[in-house]
């Protein structure tokens, strides 16, 4: 599924796309978009925040991610994996990999900043 054909379209958009083992990076500005080809469609992971992992996360930052996945208010959600917090967003059959894409890393930029200050 991530063959030249569907990478040129992120190419279009502006991305620069770098592959290895069957996956794909895409970088735009400073957004980084982890591509995986998932049973007919892809997942986009893009990392927002390394965490310390001495302990749990603050309740503060756990609610606020809580209540961004809850309002729905982009093409993805947030989930922590080991130590990192990343924003995650699947294709669905209608949407435009590269829309979701820019999509997502617009939400991560917007978004990442108040995830850092919560961290501090």
């Amino acid at each position: 599924m991530l063959d030249e054909k569907s990478l040129s379209v992120f190419r279009e958009a502006g991305f620069r796309v770098h592959q290895r083992d069957g996956k794909a990076k895409l970088v735009k500005g400073r957004c980084e978009v982890h591509l995986s080809p998932v049973s007919r469609t892809l997942d986009m992971r893009i990392p927002v925040v390394r965490i310390d992992r001495q302990g749990a996360l603050p309740k503060r930052v756990t609610d606020y991610l809580s209540d961004r996945n809850g309002n729905h208010r982009g093409p993805g959600q947030f989930e922590i994996e080991g130590n990192m917090i990343w924003y995650r967003a699947l294709l669905g059959p209608e949407d435009r990999p590269e829309d979701v894409a820019t999509r997502a890393c617009g939400a991560v930029e917007k978004i990442g900043p108040k995830i850092l200050n919560l961290l501090k």
